[in-house]
């Protein structure tokens, strides 16, 4: 909340009480059915995975691991939102604009990518098994979609591609 709201990262005591907060004490069981059951999505949803910025880290870990052990490509990108001229939006139009634009995201992203909110103007994004010219054509599939959508929308969108490596 802190980061969407007021684009703070908590500090790491904060985080860790966060964890400990959300940590469940499941008890012992032995049918792997149960546990699948919990873990399973209570509904099929379409489109990418969005996530809080924490958990988004942890499957960035588990995906550039993967990556590293398969040869495979994987690449970060940092969507931003400013207004149409490089001003600050007002708190309630930038809200707005990122609701809106985290719609354009799931909708255009596959139901296997995953992306979170980094701060109160930018999104994360994670694109396992692109490489760079493919991560472009999303990117600008993101904010074609947009933009189609809010074609009178007050933002501006900048992105942002790095590919990753096994040692990043």
């Amino acid at each position: 909340m802190l980061r969407h709201e007021f684009g703070v990262t908590p500090s790491k005591e904060l985080q860790a009480l966060y964890k400990k907060i959300a940590k469940t004490g499941n008890g012992i069981e032995n049918d792997l059915g149960v546990i699948k059951s919990q873990m399973k999505e209570e509904s099929r949803k379409n489109g990418a995975f969005c996530c809080e910025y924490d958990c988004f880290k942890e499957v960035y870990q588990l995906e550039v691991r993967s990556a590293a052990r398969l040869g495979k490509p994987i690449h970060l990108c940092l969507l931003s939102v400013s207004g149409r001229h490089g001003e600050t939006l007002t708190r309630r139009t930038q809200e707005n604009v990122m609701r809106k634009l985290s719609e354009s995201i799931k909708r255009s992203l596959r139901s296997g990518d995953v992306y979170s909110r980094y701060s109160a103007v930018q999104y994360v994004i994670l694109l396992p098994q692109a490489n760079f010219e493919n991560s472009q054509m999303v990117m600008e599939r993101i904010a074609r979609c947009y933009k189609q959508d809010h074609s009178h929308s007050p933002a501006r969108l900048a992105y942002a591609i790095q590919e990753i490596d096994k040692y990043t």
